[in-house]
């Protein structure tokens, strides 16, 4: 990005934060007008994140630097037995395979492909590699929609070890960069222990069907019921959760590309634009606990830090502040939260209140597909008490706006950024709450509704097996 570019983006970055600080406060109205106007400042900003896989994508047609071809040919090689095995299961041949995602040569055969790996014993001098960037972006693409991988962790597993990976480009990284990329790390970390991605890929196959064959459950989004405006509108929501495209996003409200769109060509989430669950049934979803914050109800504090700081301690006076009727303060009761596990019954517990009365301003960090499912990626969710959850992803560009968010307790506060980095236990002899707390509630997922109803079902047929064997040796 050009020096000029940048001076605009801040320049405009800088007005949109600063007036949406300004006009925003605590309602709805209020904080979803301030990510619009966050949406409209990344405009002049660059799109793409820190990963190994942006880093691959970002040379578009150039060529890779002399050296990485071998490194990432002998890492593809290493990921076709895999591959070939899904290709079998879906019965499609490696030829098709590269003819579907433009891994060919004149003759349109698969022989290209020969010159994209590298086995062991293979010199690289006499492969003749190719370097062209654009050529190795498509296939790993293409690898992580055959093999159900989300692509942030293929990539990273496949640019280990050259130019483009993270590990290698720390120095040039700024602290927000670094944060985003080290949740990014633990979320493709735990995907790669887990299976997390080919988990909701499987979850979105089987709402699809399940949805086409008369059903209604529509987990994680909100359920679709009979009470809409019209019969046109019910039909309408059924269709979309029948469709994979919106199984973990509503549809959007403007198609891409539409000029009602244009504003926002990448994604930044509004709080109405997510669909998902407000209650603790959202919680099979990995995740981990991250308090009580403010983020769109302050002043610029660079521009007018006084006014900032006076603003900070007003919000922390009213949410510690004793209320004579229960005797408790907003924030005692918000900590209320519990992330708990019902062995008994396999679903989450304690996570908010029905009611409303606590749990609606409570943030947690989580692992959640992209809404064109291609990756996973960390992000904050918080259901706000209207019932309308808050899905915002936490990369560099929107990590910044937590540096002038505050977390709190009933003794503490400190930036949202702060809170962030301090949870990730990078310091020596720390534990390190997020990447523990993922790990803990993984296995959540197994037992999400639609995989509940799977098994259900396989029990179900199993006691009529049985049964009909009875009867048959009764004879």
């Amino acid at each position: 990005m050009t020096t000029s570019v940048k001076k605009q983006a801040a320049r405009i970055a800088g007005k949109a934060i600063r007036q949406a600080s300004e006009e925003s406060r605590a309602t709805v109205s209020g904080k979803t007008e301030f990510f619009k106007r966050f949406e409209e400042s990344n405009l002049a900003r660059e799109t793409e994140g820190r990963d190994a896989f942006h880093a691959l994508r970002r040379l578009r047609g150039r060529k890779l630097p002399h050296g990485d071809e071998v490194i990432i040919a002998r890492h593809l090689y290493d990921e076709l037995p895999v591959l070939k095995r899904h290709l079998r299961e879906k019965g499609m041949g490696i030829g098709e395979f590269c003819s579907r995602c433009g891994i060919t040569d004149a003759s349109e055969s698969s022989k290209e492909l020969h010159r994209l790996t590298l086995p062991p014993s293979k010199n690289p001098a006499t492969v003749r590699l190719r370097r062209a960037a654009e050529k190795y972006r498509s296939l790993v693409e293409a690898i992580s929609k055959i093999t159900n991988e989300s692509v942030s962790t293929l990539a990273d597993r496949v640019l280990r070890g050259t130019s483009l990976h993270l590990s290698k480009q720390m120095g040039s990284l700024s602290e927000t960069e670094k944060l985003g990329a080290a949740l990014q790390s633990i979320v493709d970390r735990v995907d790669s222990d887990f299976s997390i991605y080919v988990k909701f890929m499987e979850i979105a196959e089987l709402k699809a069907n399940h949805i086409a064959m008369g059903g209604t459950e529509n987990w994680p989004l909100w359920q679709v019921t009979s009470d809409c405006q019209s019969p046109e509108e019910y039909n309408r929501k059924l269709a979309d959760a029948a469709d994979k495209r919106f199984a973990f996003w509503k549809r959007p409200l403007f198609a891409p590309g539409s000029p009602e769109a244009e504003y926002n060509p990448h994604w930044y989430p509004r709080a109405d634009d997510s669909g998902v669950e407000p209650g603790t049934e959202f919680f099979y979803i990995p995740h981990v606990p991250l308090g009580v914050i403010e983020f769109a109800d302050f002043p610029n504090r660079q521009s007018d830090r006084a006014r900032y700081d006076k603003s900070v301690q007003e919000r922390l006076d009213d949410w510690r502040r004793i209320d004579e009727a229960t005797e408790q303060s907003r924030i005692t009761r918000e900590y209320s939260v519990r992330d708990d596990w019902d062995s008994a019954r396999l679903c989450p517990v304690g996570q908010s209140d029905p009611k409303g009365d606590y749990g609606g301003f409570f943030a947690w960090i989580i692992i959640y597909p992209m809404p064109d499912s291609s990756r996973l990626m960390p992000m904050l969710y918080m259901s706000f008490e209207e019932g309308m959850p808050y899905m915002i992803p936490l990369d560099a560009r929107n990590l910044v706006i937590f540096r002038d968010a505050i977390w709190l307790d009933e003794t503490e506060h400190m930036s949202v950024f702060d809170r962030i980095k301090e949870l990730l236990g990078y310091r020596t002899d720390t534990l390190r709450p997020i990447e523990d707390g993922f790990r803990r509630t993984a296995p959540w997922l197994d037992h999400n509704p639609l995989f509940k109803m799977k098994q259900e079902h396989a029990d179900d047929l199993q006691m009529l097996d049985a049964f009909c064997q009875k009867l048959w040796e009764e004879k």
